[in-house]
């Protein structure tokens, strides 16, 4: 994607302060021999508090901040590089400079106006300034992915068979208003939904009607239609916004399925064709089970008990020779067939890490959440001290939750992590310099505890949206949680959903 400099001049004079945007690859370190980190908030048309951030940086020195439309992976000097440095995709670079604390912000602020910005993508990375810390004299961030979007929304959906068809609910997770909800059949059964070009389209996986249906956003209230017509089973739905592909698991539940591509670009003659279909590879019977991460280059996907308890990873860069091909296949460490199951897969933003939530069936049987390094091949380990690698749980070091029917989310720049064990909620944080360090923060329940709700961390990174079952059991409760202290924001009942499956934000 080619932005002009005036837009991009726009794009620059208004950045982001909380880790919400997708960081790439791993700076090279200055003298305090840890990369200065880049991040950004949420750059939505109106957020006038956008801003870029530097941190661990060398303190009192001085920064330059790069802008490119393109990424890239090289080096120069000696320091690593994550941007297109070529005419045809670096824009410019801003001065800044950085505090006592080593850190430094470029504010902005997207104004009212600022719709036309709404799909567009840019790359940055800093360079800091560090004359003893390497020969080239400088340390390097981590790339940064910023895509500007529509405010922020959410859609709520499910299946719940206690009404036809089921309804669905367009929620400001911010305030917790709802701005639209209604029932079709569009919506009916919902197993996943995401959101497309910069939150203007919504893409829903419907079980019901077996097909992926289209709600166009851009009006007074959604316009649905047919994408693609499946005729069958489909858990969830992933869009690469950018590769312009769309992503489903279709086939008889219970059975062996099929990951089906089909083409998302809207100027194609083909626009909701299918292009590509990986037959047979997966027997998963919930969307839980898949994940495509947020930069779209790599999918994680569970296949399933029908094939030995099995993560998989797919290249999914349309760009990429080897597109749609395994890049790993590895048996899920600690999953042991009917003594214990899988609840979730999740993978951070740049793909660097893939989660396994592991439930406990027996309580002699492991549970916890397994890492798998995707560029280190191996699963990571959560005690050295036992035989192994242990999870994050109950055997774990420091001591982790006994999971049960928890629900797991990962932040989008992959700095922390939110478990639902029992009645509480769990952070777990980590730094993505060092895969191997983690620590656990209990959350106090300062909501109205609950055994059945499911949960997903906002796209600002600052809140967790959690939803809650009520006591008639025919309607939800929306509670907006800050993510550091527990405190209740906001809450929403939300009436004639007793019991929400599928959540997406833009």
């Amino acid at each position: 994607m080619r932005i002009r400099s005036p837009l991009v001049l726009v794009v620059l004079a208004t950045a982001s302060l909380l880790p919400a945007q997708t960081p790439y690859g791993l700076g090279t370190p200055g003298s305090s021999g840890t990369p200065p980190r880049l991040s950004a908030n949420q750059p939505w048309a109106g957020n006038s508090a956008f801003a870029y951030r530097i941190d661990r940086g060398l303190p009192n020195t001085i920064a330059a901040l790069l802008l490119s439309t393109g990424a890239a992976d090289t080096q120069v000097l000696g320091s690593q590089v994550w941007i297109d440095l070529a005419p045809t995709g670096f824009l410019f670079s801003a001065p800044l400079a950085l505090d006592a604390q080593g850190t430094a912000s470029l504010p902005g602020g997207l104004g009212v106006n600022s719709s036309s910005l709404v799909g567009a993508r840019v790359h940055l990375q800093a360079v800091v300034a560090d004359p003893p810390g390497n020969g080239a004299h400088a340390a390097t961030t981590n790339g940064l992915q910023v895509v500007v979007t529509e405010p922020p929304l959410v859609f709520l959906g499910g299946d719940t068979n206690l009404v036809t068809p089921d309804p669905f609910t367009l929620l400001d997770p911010r305030t917790l208003q709802i701005t639209w909800q209604a029932a079709t059949t569009s919506a009916d059964g919902a197993t996943g939904a995401v959101f497309g070009d910069g939150g203007r389209d919504l893409f829903v996986a419907a079980r019901v009607r077996g097909n992926i249906e289209h709600a166009d956003l851009r009006g007074a209230q959604p316009v649905w239609r047919t994408f693609a017509a499946l005729q069958t089973d489909v858990s969830g739905v992933e869009l690469d916004s950018f590769g312009k592909r769309l992503y489903t698991v279709a086939g008889p539940l219970g059975g062996i399925r099929d990951l089906v591509v089909f083409d998302a670009d809207p100027s194609s003659a083909g626009y909701g064709n299918e292009l590509h279909r990986l037959p047979g590879i997966t027997s998963l019977s919930s969307a839980r089970h898949w994940e495509l991460n947020a930069l779209g280059d790599r999918l994680a996907l569970y296949t399933g008990t029908a094939f030995a308890n099995q993560l998989v990873i797919l290249d999914t860069d349309t760009n990429s020779p080897t597109y749609l091909q395994e890049v790993e296949r590895v048996t899920i460490e600690g999953l042991h067939g009917a003594l214990n199951s899988l609840s979730r897969i999740r993978i951070t933003g740049d793909g660097a890490i893939v989660f396994a939530l592991l439930s406990v069936g027996y309580f002699t049987m492991p549970s916890g959440i397994m890492r798998y390094d995707t560029a280190a091949r191996r699963w990571l380990d959560h005690n050295p001290s036992m035989a192994g690698n242990q999870p994050i749980g109950p055997f774990s070091s420091p001591r982790g939750p006994m999971i049960t029917s928890s629900d797991l989310d990962v932040a989008r720049d992959g700095s922390f992590a939110t478990l639902t064990p029992y009645t509480s909620l769990t952070r777990i944080d980590f730094d993505r310099e060092r895969p191997e360090e983690w620590s656990l923060v209990e959350i106090p329940a300062t909501w109205t505890p609950s055994t059945t709700f499911r949960h997903r961390i906002t796209s600002d990174g600052a809140h967790v949206l959690m939803l809650t079952a009520t006591s008639t059991r025919t309607d939800s409760t929306a509670t907006l949680i800050d993510a550091a202290t527990g405190g209740v924001v906001a809450s929403q009942r939300l009436p004639g959903t007793s019991y929400i499956h599928t959540m997406a934000q833009r």
